[in-house]
C-alpha cells in the first residue's frame, strides 16, 4: 500500500501538515464570524496554554470570510518573548513578521508606513475593505504596547476606510494581571477597542468530541482524494473487514475523564490528544490490535503524550 512514497511521508507525522476540523475549531469559526460581520474593532481568544487555540487560529485565518463571500485578508503575528517590551521593540517584530527590509537604526515612522502599506495592499489583492490581524501571546504585550495596535486601527479606519480588526491570542494562566490592569481608566481606549469581545478556548470537553475527531481519521484519506484513510493507512485489514476508529471514542473518553477529575482540567488540550490518538494508531493498534484496546493501553498512550508531567508543571 505505501510502495509509492516513504511510509513517513504521512501527515500524522508532521504536527504542521496534520490538521483535523475540530468541534472547538468550528466553535471558534462561528465566534470570529459573528464578530467580523458586524464590525467589531477587536477581541480576545483565551485558553489554557496547549490546548490548541493557535492551531485552531491560523487554520481559520484562511477561511475567514465577509457576509458576501469575500476572504478577509489575515496575517499572523507572535509576540517573542523579550526582555525589553517597548513600541519599537514591537514595530520591529512586526516589520520582520510582514517581511518587510528592516534597517539596524530603523525609527518607528517609516515602520508604520511600511506595515500600513502592507494591510493596504492585501486588501486591495482580495478586493476587500476589512483586514484581520492575528497577534498570538499577546499576554507578553505591556498595556503601553498595545497602544501601537489601537494606532493602527484609528489611521487605517480614518485614512483607508478599511475595517482593522486585531483579535489578540492569550493563555488564560498568563494573562491575569493583563485583564486586571486594563480596565483602569487610563486604558480605557484599549479596552473599548479590544477587550469587550472575549472568547473562552478549549480543547476536547466530551465523548461527542472525541468521536467527532476519531470519524475524521475514519474519512481523512492520503494521498489527498485517492487514498486509503488514515486509519486504513495504518490498520489496511481490520478496517477492511468494518472497524472505525470512531468506535474507540467511549474508552478513550473514559480515560481521559479520570485524569480530569484528578487534576480538575477543563478540557483535554488537543496537543495531548492528537498526540493520544496517534500513538494509538501507528504504535500501539498494529501491535497489540485495536480490539485489545483497553483502559490501561489508553492510559499509556495518555502517558506518552505528556499530559500528566504539564499538568504538575501548570500546578506547580
Amino acid at each position: 500500500m505505501h510502495d509509492k512514497f516513504d511510509y513517513y511521508e504521512h501527515p500524522i507525522f508532521n504536527p504542521y501538515e496534520f490538521l483535523i476540523n475540530t468541534p472547538p475549531m468550528r466553535r471558534l469559526k462561528n465566534v470570529l464570524d459573528g464578530w467580523l460581520w458586524t464590525g467589531v474593532t477587536g477581541g480576545i481568544i483565551r485558553g489554557e496554554a496547549r490546548c490548541g487555540k493557535t492551531t485552531a487560529a491560523t487554520q481559520l485565518a484562511n477561511r475567514l470570510k465577509t457576509r458576501g463571500g469575500k476572504i478577509i485578508p489575515t496575517h499572523y503575528f507572535s509576540v517573542p518573548a523579550r526582555d525589553r517590551r517597548t513600541i519599537h521593540a514591537l514595530y520591529r517584530a512586526l516589520t520582520v513578521s510582514a517581511n518587510l527590509p528592516l534597517k539596524t537604526n530603523s525609527q518607528i515612522e517609516p515602520m508604520f508606513s511600511n506595515l500600513v502599506h502592507f494591510f493596504l495592499e492585501h486588501c486591495i489583492e482580495n478586493e476587500t475593505k476589512q483586514f484581520v490581524l492575528l497577534v498570538d501571546e499577546a499576554q507578553r504585550l505591556s498595556l503601553n504596547q498595545y497602544n501601537v495596535f489601537a494606532e493602527f486601527h484609528d489611521f487605517i479606519r480614518e485614512k483607508l476606510k478599511i475595517l482593522f480588526t486585531v483579535i489578540f491570542i492569550v493563555n488564560s494562566d498568563e494573562a491575569e494581571i493583563v485583564f486586571s490592569n486594563v480596565s483602569e481608566s487610563r486604558y480605557r481606549h484599549i479596552y473599548g477597542r479590544f477587550f469587550k469581545k472575549i472568547t473562552d478556548f478549549y480543547g476536547v470537553q466530551s465523548e461527542s468530541d472525541v468521536k467527532n475527531c476519531l470519524k475524521q481519521y475514519d474519512t481523512l484519506r492520503f494521498p489527498r482524494g485517492t487514498g486509503p484513510t488514515y486509519t486504513e493507512f495504518f490498520l489496511p485489514e481490520i478496517v477492511r473487514k468494518g472497524w472505525r476508529y470512531s468506535s474507540l471514542s467511549s474508552v478513550i473518553w473514559s480515560v481521559f475523564h479520570e485524569f480530569q477529575k484528578d487534576y480538575h482540567l477543563t478540557s483535554w488540550g488537543m496537543e495531548s490528544f492528537v498526540c493520544t490518538v496517534n500513538v494509538l494508531l501507528y504504535d500501539f493498534f498494529p501491535k497489540f490490535g485495536p480490539d485489545q484496546c483497553n483502559q490501561d493501553m489508553v492510559r499509556a498512550a495518555i502517558d506518552v503524550s505528556g499530559l500528566t508531567p504539564s499538568m504538575v508543571k501548570s500546578c506547580s
